[in-house]
């Protein structure tokens, strides 16, 4: 996480910065007020559009509580962290957890299009506030480590906050947030306050449109490449007369 964000080697050597008081507010602890982050939290205001509160472009929902006692084999079909690929901000249903069909669950914790999914809690720093875009309405709910911020469309495009949310700059300054203490876990309280730029309608469109036009091509060269692996990997034991469990069918 730390290199991802550029912080290794910040982090490697002792610091000495200094801190106005009046910067201070409620956070005494110096990973908080390293200089990385105030130099991020610059470049963001320098953005050359206004900022906003996340907190009054979209609500919160928190996701279903349930026990182990309500899992069942078949039944309503819940989303945890897991199901989250982090590299990619996909849903993977590689382990879609389910509890029994007459649990009562609310409607508002049933994922919708225009849905971002983002982990709330997990044993690891690096996978909390990873976010997912739901680009179509699902019969998946969500679970408690989990929450959904729903956006206002009328301010906001979801898909672009979704990118926004997934960009390098927010997730360093939520790693800022959770970095410097045993927190391994969000409420929409701990990140309402966050500033978001919001562009015109028209370019929030824009970015959204391109960034899924990329991704799905990123997705397309991942999977090229995988194919090219095993090519490769059939064309070394075609030439040394191995025959595959393939060729043998």
């Amino acid at each position: 996480m730390l290199s991802k964000n550029n912080m290794s080697n910040k982090n490697q050597s002792p610091q000495i910065f200094t801190v106005w008081s009046s910067e201070v507010e409620s956070r005494l602890d110096p990973f908080y007020h390293q200089s990385y982050f105030r130099e991020l939290e610059n470049q963001l205001k320098g953005s050359k559009h206004k900022l906003v509160k996340l907190k009054d472009i979209c609500t919160a929902v928190r996701g279903v509580t349930y026990s182990r006692d309500d899992e069942a084999e078949d039944g309503v079909k819940i989303l945890r962290a897991n199901n989250i690929t982090l590299s990619t901000n996909e849903i993977n249903l590689d382990d879609v957890r389910y509890i029994r069909a007459d649990f009562p669950v609310s409607d508002e914790q049933k994922l919708k299009t225009g849905d971002i999914l983002m982990s709330a809690a997990s044993g690891s720093k690096e996978h909390v506030g990873k976010v997912a875009y739901i680009a179509d309405g699902t019969d998946f709910y969500f679970g408690s480590f989990m929450m959904v911020l729903r956006a206002d469309t009328s301010k906001v495009n979801p898909q672009y906050l979704f990118e926004f949310l997934a960009s390098k700059i927010f997730r360093s300054l939520l790693f800022r947030i959770l970095g410097g203490t045993n927190i391994n876990n969000l409420n929409f309280s701990m990140i309402g306050d966050f500033d978001i730029p919001l562009p015109p309608h028209e370019i929030q469109s824009k970015i959204a449109k391109i960034s899924e036009k990329n991704r799905i091509k990123a997705k397309e060269l991942e999977e090229e490449a995988r194919s090219m692996i095993t090519s490769i990997d059939d064309y070394v034991l075609g030439e040394l007369g191995i025959a595959t469990e393939r060729e043998r069918e």
